[in-house]
């Protein structure tokens, strides 16, 4: 799978960490018929949580790393583990 320059493929739970661990970072979550959602993810090492903020519907969530994993909680576990997860790293 090949992306745009600047766009980068989330891995793993780590990788995510390690992308926003010091600032925000905007990501496109890839979802059927060419849809994307658009969320900015921040991640609190001390508190081992995320923020983030989805701009579909203006909502927030926080997230443990366990949560953000867990489907019954959010799909962006599901789109780190198929690829769909990308940061755009000039946002």
């Amino acid at each position: 799978m090949s992306c745009n320059k600047g766009r980068i493929i989330v891995k793993s739970l780590d990788h995510l960490k390690n992308l926003v661990s010091e600032k925000a970072g905007e990501f496109s979550l890839r979802l059927k018929y060419g849809l994307n959602s658009t969320k900015i993810i921040q991640y609190d090492s001390c508190r081992d949580m995320f923020d983030v903020f989805h701009s579909i519907d203006d909502s927030e969530s926080l997230l443990s790393s366990k949560e953000i994993m867990d489907e019954d909680y959010s799909n962006i576990g599901q789109a780190i583990k198929i690829g769909c997860l990308i940061f755009d790293e000039y946002v």
